[in-house]
C-alpha cells in the first residue's frame, strides 16, 4: 500500500551512495589531510516506521519509484525492530510521527538507540527534542527543540559524544520528492564523508564540537544554512575559544527573463550573530571584515591564538568573491555582534520594455560563510543567537497612466532567531 506520508515526505533517499575525499578540506584549521580515501558503495534503505509492529522498508527498484512519485509496495515489511538488515544497507529509520515514536516501550527504544550508535540514520517528523529523548541521544550542549518543529523533518546521526550530526529539512513550501532527495543526500554524503575524514585526521588545533545544519524550500527556489563549531585545543586555565564558521546559500530555480520582466531573484542574505553575554563571553574575532564588493578578497582571524596541539595553527582563511553583490560588515565588539549584510544587482526597469538584469548570482546560486570566534570563560558554555535572512524577490510590472509601477513580492528564511548552546 502506498501511503499517504510516504506520498508526502519518504522519497528521500537515492539508492546507491558513493563517498570520495577532496585534498585539502580540513587545511584551513590546523588539520593534516590523509591521502584520498573511498568508502564502499552502500545501499540506502528508507524504512517508513508506520507502527509498533510495521516497518515498511524501501531500497533497490521499490526506492527509485517512490523517488518519481510512483505507485510502488515497499521491497520488504517488517514487524519488529531487529527485522532491518544493517549489514548491507545504510539505514534511514524515519518515525511518521511523534506518536508512533511514543508508542514504542522502553526496551524498543533501546534497541532504536543502540543502532543509532552503531552508524544508523534516524529521523523524526514534528520534534527534534522528541527523538533525541527517545533515542537518549542528547548532546550536553542541546537546548529544547526548534521554534517550528512541525514544519521541520528533523535527522539525526552519531553518538551522544559531542560529534552528533543534526539536519533540519523545512517543509513549510510543500517542497517536491526531487529537492528533499537533494537535500538529504547531500547531507548524509557530508556526515559519513566528515567522520570518516575525523577518524583519520590529526586532532589539530581545533576540534570539530558541534554541527547543525538547516535546508528546504522556499519560493522562488531553496536555502541552506550550516553551522559547524570548533573548540581550540588549550590548557589555558580560565578561557576557551570556540571558532564558529556558516555557509549559506540561496538558489533561485524559477527565474524567468520574459515579458518584459525577471522574476524572482535573490535580492539580499544578511546575517547577525549576537553573542550571550550573560556568563562572560565576548566576541574576540570575526572576517570578512569591512566591504567587500566586485572582488576576491583572503581573510584569516585566530592567528593570535596560542594552541597546545603539536605543528598546528589555530589560523582559519577563508577567501570571498563578490561579483556584482557587496558585503557589507555592521559588526561591533562593543555589542558582541557579527553582522554582515549582502546585497546585489538588481534589475533595472528604467527603459522598460528593454531592462537591466539582475546579478548573475542573484538569478542563479550564491554562497558566503562568515566565520568568527568567541571566547568563553572555561566552565561556561558557548550561547549565540542567529539571525540569518535570505530574501528572494518576485517583480510584478503595472502602468500607472505612464509611469511603470514595480510591485515586489519578497519571500524571506528564516521567521526568527536560531538558538545555539555548546557546552563547555
Amino acid at each position: 500500500m502506498y501511503s499517504f506520508f510516504l506520498r508526502k515526505i519518504t522519497a528521500l533517499m537515492c539508492c546507491v551512495l558513493f563517498v570520495g575525499f577532496a585534498q585539502g578540506a580540513w587545511g584551513g584549521i590546523g588539520h593534516e589531510t590523509p591521502e584520498a580515501t573511498e568508502i564502499e558503495p552502500l545501499h540506502v534503505q528508507l524504512i517508513i516506521v508506520q507502527s509498533q509492529d510495521r516497518f515498511e522498508a524501501y531500497s533497490g527498484e521499490q526506492l527509485a519509484a517512490a523517488l518519481n512519485n510512483e505507485q510502488t509496495d515497499p521491497t520488504e515489511i517488517y514487524s519488529d525492530a531487529q527485522g532491518p538488515d544493517s549489514s548491507a544497507f545504510i539505514n534511514v529509520f524515519l518515525f511518521k510521527s511523534v506518536d508512533v515514536l511514543n508508542s514504542f516501550d522502553s526496551e524498543t527504544l533501546a534497541l532504536f538507540a543502540s543502532r543509532a550508535q552503531a552508524g544508523e540514520f534516524f529521523g523524526l517528523i514534528g520534534g527534534d527534542a522528541a527523538l533525541r529523548q527517545a533515542l537518549d541521544a542528547f548532546d550536553p550542549g542541546d537546548k529544547g527543540e526548534t521554534s517550528d518543529p512541525e514544519n521541520y523533518a528533523y535527522f539525526m546521526y552519531g553518538v551522544p559524544d559531542g560529534d552528533r550530526e543534526d539536519l533540519y529539512l523545512g517543509l513549510d513550501e510543500n517542497p517536491t520528492v526531487g529537492s528533499l532527495l537533494d537535500l538529504l543526500t547531500d547531507w548524509i554524503a557530508e556526515v559519513l564523508e566528515k567522520h570518516a575524514f575525523a577518524s583519520q585526521a590529526d586532532s589539530g588545533a581545533w576540534d570539530a564540537t558541534y554541527t547543525q545544519d538547516w535546508r528546504g524550500t522556499m519560493d522562488g527556489g531553496s536555502y541552506r544554512f550550516l553551522v559547524n563549531v570548533f573548540k581550540l585545543n588549550t590548557t589555558n586555565p580560565t578561557k576557551n575559544w570556540f571558532l564558529v564558521t556558516t555557509s549559506y546559500q540561496s538558489e533561485i530555480d524559477d527565474y524567468r527573463s520574459n515579458s518584459g520582466r525577471c522574476g524572482w531573484y535573490t535580492n539580499a542574505m544578511n546575517l547577525k550573530a549576537t553573542v550571550d553575554t550573560t556568563d562572560g563571553a565576548l566576541l574576540y574575532d570575526y572576517m570578512p571584515t569591512g566591504t567587500v564588493g566586485d572582488t576576491t578578497k583572503g581573510f584569516s582571524i585566530g592567528g593570535s591564538l596560542g594552541t597546545d596541539s603539536v605543528g598546528g595553527s589555530a589560523e582559519y582563511s577563508e577567501s570571498y568573491t563578490t561579483p556584482d553583490a557587496v558585503i557589507r560588515d555592521n559588526s561591533s565588539y562593543a555589542s558582541n555582534r557579527a553582522e554582515w549584510n549582502i546585497s546585489f544587482k538588481e534589475p533595472n526597469y528604467l527603459w522598460w520594455p528593454f531592462y537591466g538584469e539582475p546579478a548573475d548570482v542573484a538569478r542563479n546560486s550564491y554562497q558566503v560563510a562568515p566565520s568568527f570566534i568567541v571566547q568563553v570563560p572555561k566552565t561556561k558554555p558557548l550561547k549565540l543567537k542567529l539571525r540569518p535572512k535570505i530574501s528572494h524577490r518576485d517583480d510584478d510590472l503595472s502602468f500607472r497612466v505612464v509611469v511603470l509601477k514595480v510591485s515586489p513580492w519578497t519571500t524571506y528564511w528564516p521567521n526568527g532567531d536560531l538558538s545555539l548552546r555548546v557546552a563547555p
